[in-house]
């Protein structure tokens, strides 16, 4: 199915679900749909083993579509995964199994890993910047760990804390142009690995890394049986070190099922110890399962209000938009949509001092820089000169390339009398370089070039 919406949106008869990127697949980043493809590739090799021969035909046509749209979609990830995959079946071969024994297998096999390791090199050189960017995050990352390597930060909180470290990184001392103009808000660490570490600790990362080896194990100790659930989980464990996969559930659920094959191939062969759970402990987990659902659903419940609320905000139906935040408040309490929400009904009566407040609860959640400037904006009306000048430096850390938080940070200098730091930012807007040069940014480099002239 990926392959075929991404063929039908590279010759434009189907949209693309991202303004972004031309071809996305099914989702709306294509990273997501290469590598679905990707774990698809063993599950297809079983297949074509086993049909017979008049449907030989189909299963070419697939490969064919498939090959098509994993290059269409440009994901280095994807096509090392792929490349693991067969490195795989070129050298975990049963010598057994009459697939393997094809004429030509191995010399294509080792031309189409050629091929990919080609990719791999020429989508690297035109994502230049893209891996520098992530070179940082992997940089900042580790400083992370150093900092709480038992403890951790906390599961769920890798945006909010990582965005604060990077803003402290490029705040500190002055970074390389070139890092600064490649480093922006980070959602993931781009190695789920690392990314498992900063929030569960060094115990959270081993956690982690030992489920994916204890699969790879059994998976190898089944490759006789056969080698689709061993590729797919290897590639799976690869993918790992360069992209996001758990917090992809089409991603994660392909995972899940080569995972689910292994356990049954376990059980049928007798090996299946490792998997094996008492029950006292099967039934905590099928309670623990439960409320998970119920709490999910009063959140999901919550979440439908909220974006009425939302709704009656933008209609002007202040009153009602308020009940309903305070009704859902004890279901959505640690949202940072919700406060932001509270902070903009705040907005809407004038009281700076209570939108102030919702926004900083807000950020114990999260570290957009759009939040975070919305509280310099409110400390600004309250006239908090310090809470603004350290919220305008915890932005323009984050986004080092934009704009506004300096130009803020200038205004509050001029404001506050402080000439040597205002022409001190102004001299650092004329010199910053625009990703994408607009009316916006010449606005910003004009009013600093005025304030440097004044000054």
């Amino acid at each position: 199915m990926e392959s075929i919406v991404t063929l039908l949106q590279y010759f434009h008869l189907t949209p693309s679900n991202s303004t972004s990127f031309p071809i996305t697949g099914t989702v709306d980043n294509p990273n997501i749909a290469a590598m679905v493809i990707c774990l698809s590739i063993p599950s297809l090799i079983q297949i074509t083993k086993l049909v017979k021969s008049y449907y030989r035909y189909i299963s070419i046509l697939l490969w064919i579509i498939l090959g098509i749209a994993l290059v269409l979609l440009q994901c280095r990830t994807a096509l090392i995964g792929t490349a693991i995959i067969v490195c795989v079946y070129l050298f975990g071969i049963n010598t057994g199994n009459n697939w393997t024994k094809l004429k030509y297998f191995k010399g294509i096999s080792i031309a189409i890993l050629i091929l990919l390791v080609a990719g791999v090199f020429i989508l690297h050189q035109q994502k230049q910047a893209s891996a520098d960017g992530r070179l940082t995050i992997w940089k900042v990352s580790s400083e992370m760990i150093a900092k709480k390597p038992l403890t951790g930060y906390g599961y769920g909180l890798f945006q909010k804390e990582y965005n604060l470290q990077q803003a402290d990184y490029f705040n500190k001392e002055l970074r390389p142009e070139k890092e600064r103009m490649n480093a922006g808000y980070t959602g993931m660490a781009y190695n789920e690995y690392l990314e498992h570490t900063v929030m569960g600790g060094i115990p959270g990362g081993l956690l982690f890394l030992s489920v994916i080896l204890t699969l790879l194990w059994a998976g190898w100790k089944n490759r006789n049986t056969t080698l689709a659930p061993f590729a797919g989980i290897a590639a799976f464990a690869v993918m790992n070190l360069f992209n996001f996969t758990i917090e992809s559930p089409m991603v994660l659920f392909s995972f899940t099922v080569y995972a689910s094959v292994l356990l049954e191939l376990n059980t049928e062969n007798g090996t299946n110890k490792i998997f094996i759970f008492p029950k006292r402990v099967a039934f905590i987990c099928t309670f623990i399962g439960i409320a998970f659902v119920v709490f999910s659903m009063q959140k999901y419940n919550a979440q439908k209000e909220l974006k009425v609320a939302k709704q009656m905000l933008e209609n002007g139906e202040i009153k009602a938009a308020g009940v309903i935040l305070d009704e859902i408040e004890p279901d959505i309490s640690t949202s940072e949509a919700y406060y932001r929400t509270k902070a903009n009904y705040y907005l809407y009566n004038n009281d700076y001092e209570k939108a102030l407040a919702s926004t900083v609860h807000a950020l114990n959640y999260a570290s957009y820089p759009s939040l975070i400037l919305n509280a310099a904006e409110f400390s600004k009306k309250l006239g908090k000169s310090d809470d603004v000048e350290s919220y305008c430096k915890i932005a323009s850390g984050i986004e080092p390339h934009l704009f506004r938080p300096r130009i803020m940070l200038m205004e509050m200098y001029i404001r506050t009398g402080q000439k040597q730091k205002a022409k001190i930012i102004a001299n650092d807007i004329l010199a910053m370089k625009p990703k994408i040069n607009s009316e916006k940014v010449t606005e910003y480099k004009k009013a600093a070039k005025m304030v440097n002239d004044k000054l």
